[in-house]
């Protein structure tokens, strides 16, 4: 057998139902599909049966690492989960979701790529890994305790260089928007897979290893980490500042050059007695600074962009003791903060939902009235027990509230489509934004930001060290035409279609986009241009497989196409991507300018979208042809059988 690089070989099938656990060979995945979300994608085709409910003990919980997981590459510290996912909406389908800091690295060097986990276990049970050692164990006395005492209790079992992703009482509790945890904040925060954990009653995954990932070339592969460094900067861990009077530590994931994350110190508690120490990331900064800010009666009707005076949660330790809360009992606190929050507050204006339904004072201005309600979901108690079905069953079951929720499509909040809570994208990139909504599974911005941000190089937002024509040049080079950035709805769609094939790469080598992937564009270049074949460099480097960033590329195609025809299996088609809810959102909503979506020109858009892709215009479904390019003719096979496939 030739000697193998970046990946370990083998992955872990763990049968909950049987207690029988088993080795599964990775590389007979790896040629066609690389890893992480390509295995991900390959093994749901193959294993999960359509229909069934995310609770369903066939539902395959799917966690992967890619061949570049557990390197020095920047952003390689990310793991890739996937499942019928509960927080879907209106009904649960096959979605994805990702998780940084250092777990995969662990697991990669305990010698697995990934584990496929299926059944559903009598009792609570616990899956303890240490390299070839790999055992079921009783979680009895774990079960119950919060996602930090979870992994105390483990670390004092197996020893504090332990890694573990766990849930907390929400995923217990079969909340839809229950997440799985790694240290303070690391999640898999959308789509609910800490509830598919929970269903399973797997508490946790421990994981200890020894070994490493053997790189191909060395020599290659330091030379193209270096060339990445000088272009993003290098990080600045453990810098020290301060909030107010608590002390901030800027950190990264797993071999990152960013310091996204930041660990606040020795905050006091207001419920609970002695101090918090927590990381933040991303949506949780909207507790801190002052508390998060709650949106007033102007959002509501205009939906632009929040004014500045709105009121707030004023008492910062109290805030940043919800937020904390809802780490430990293992929410979505994405979904809570631009989702719930804004809901309740607006419900609580126009007096839909009053004070006698939530069963306690309604004091949505206090961090202490959002500790109680975190509680009350996570325990299905009261009015948490609606809460816990996500805001759109929420307001199906409450029968009111429907307008003032701020959910797009498949049951996800709103991320970056210029209205609302973010406003700060404006037209034309917005269109991008819809599309890839549109034709995806799931809210697709949280590892998919930069599908849009070249539309504001040179101008004021995100990156303003390119001038206009270096911006269209690299339009021209990257997407085949500068028209992506002219102010109208002409050559979007190809621009969509690339970022969503890169991103399948990225998902599947796995690397963060924050650390840096793709890296279109850099202000240290004299043209603008960045190192948009760095994935390419890296993977023929890591693995010694030669492939080009085209053939790369092809092989993200193929990911999409594969999750596409999981979505056509489970009934996807034209029909649900023109009426998911983007256009409804987007064309009752302006954004900060005043520019609504024009539904005729969009649905031109979306129709060069499904050309480009090489599906059927009128299904949206992907043509045969396609999918024997793509190499993927046992799946246009299934789908002529089910009558599901467009020639």
């Amino acid at each position: 057998m030739a000697k193998l690089y970046g990946w370990a070989g083998k992955m872990l099938r763990v049968d909950l139902s049987e207690g029988r656990i088993s080795l599964e060979d990775t590389t007979r995945y790896t040629k066609r599909f690389i890893g992480g979300r390509g295995i991900c994608a390959k093994i749901a085709w193959d294993e999960v049966p359509s229909g069934i409910d995310a609770f369903d003990p066939e539902n395959r919980l799917l966690i992967m690492a890619g061949p570049l997981s557990g390197t020095l590459v920047s952003g390689s510290g990310r793991v890739q989960f996937a499942a019928i996912a509960p927080q879907v909406y209106p009904a649960p389908r096959y979605t994805r979701s990702s998780m940084g800091g250092n777990w995969a690295a662990v697991l990669k060097y305990a010698g697995y790529d990934g584990l496929i986990i299926q059944g559903r276990s009598e009792k609570p049970v616990f899956l303890c890994i240490n390299d070839d050692e790999v055992k079921i164990k009783d979680a009895a006395r774990l079960w119950g305790l919060d996602t930090f005492e979870t992994q105390r209790a483990i670390m004092k079992e197996m020893g504090s260089e332990v890694s573990a992703i766990v849930i907390g009482q929400a995923g217990e509790n079969l909340c839809r928007i229950a997440i799985i945890n790694n240290e303070t904040e690391n999640a898999a925060g959308q789509g609910g897979f800490g509830a598919v954990m929970g269903s399973k009653r797997l508490k946790a995954v421990a994981v200890k290893g020894t070994g490493s990932v053997k790189v191909a070339d060395p020599e290659r592969f330091l030379k193209t980490i270096r060339r990445l460094a000088k272009l993003l900067g290098q990080r600045r861990l453990g810098q020290e500042t301060w909030m107010g009077q608590y002390k901030r530590k800027t950190i990264a994931c797993h071999g990152c050059l960013r310091d996204c994350s930041t660990i606040i110190l020795n905050v006091p508690g207001r419920i609970c007695p002695g101090t918090l120490t927590a990381k933040v990331q991303c949506v949780g900064g909207r507790w801190l600074d002052g508390g998060w800010r709650i949106p007033s009666r102007g959002y509501k009707q205009d939906y632009r962009e929040l004014p500045k005076d709105m009121p707030r949660i004023k008492d910062l330790e109290a805030s940043f003791e919800a937020k904390v809360f809802g780490d430990r009992y293992g929410l979505n606190m994405w979904e809570i903060t631009l989702g719930l929050v804004p809901w309740l507050k607006l419900c609580k204006d126009e007096e839909i939902i009053t004070e006698k339904e939530v069963g306690m004072p309604f004091e949505v201005d206090k961090g202490e009235f959002w500790s109680k309600i975190f509680r009350m979901i996570a325990y299905r108690e009261g009015f948490g027990d609606v809460l816990a079905e996500g805001m759109p069953r929420a307001a199906d079951m409450l029968g009111k509230g429907h307008k003032y929720l701020t959910h797009v499509a498949h049951g996800y909040v709103e991320h970056w489509l210029g209205r609302g809570i973010q406003s700060d994208l404006y037209f034309p990139f917005w269109v991008i934004s819809a599309l890839t909504w549109a034709t995806d599974s799931r809210d697709p911005y949280s590892d998919h930001h930069r599908s849009y941000s070249l539309g504001s190089l040179g101008t004021d937002n995100p990156t303003p060290y390119l001038s206009a024509e270096q911006a269209r040049t690299i339009s021209k080079r990257l997407y085949g035409s500068e028209k992506t950035l002219d102010l109208n709805y002409e050559c979007k769609a190809q621009r969509v279609v690339w970022h969503q094939n890169r991103c399948c790469v990225d998902e599947s080598l796995i690397l963060c986009e924050t650390g840096g992937f793709p890296l279109i564009s850099s202000s240290v270049t004299e043209d603008g241009f960045g190192y948009p074949e760095a994935e390419s460099d890296l993977f023929s480097a890591v693995t010694g497989v030669e492939l080009s960033e085209a053939e790369l590329d092809r092989a993200g195609e193929r990911v999409f196409n594969v999750e596409r025809a999981i979505m056509v299996r489970e009934g996807r088609s034209r029909e649900y991507d023109v009426r998911c809810g983007v256009i409804a959102y987007m064309t009752s909503r302006p954004d900060r300018d005043g520019v609504m979506l024009d539904e005729e020109a969009f649905l031109k858009s979306l129709e060069e979208y499904y050309r480009i892709r090489g599906w059927d215009v009128a299904t949206g479904w992907p043509k045969g042809g396609k999918l024997d390019e793509l190499e993927l003719r046992e799946i246009a096979d299934e789908l002529g059988r089910r009558g599901l496939l467009s020639t």
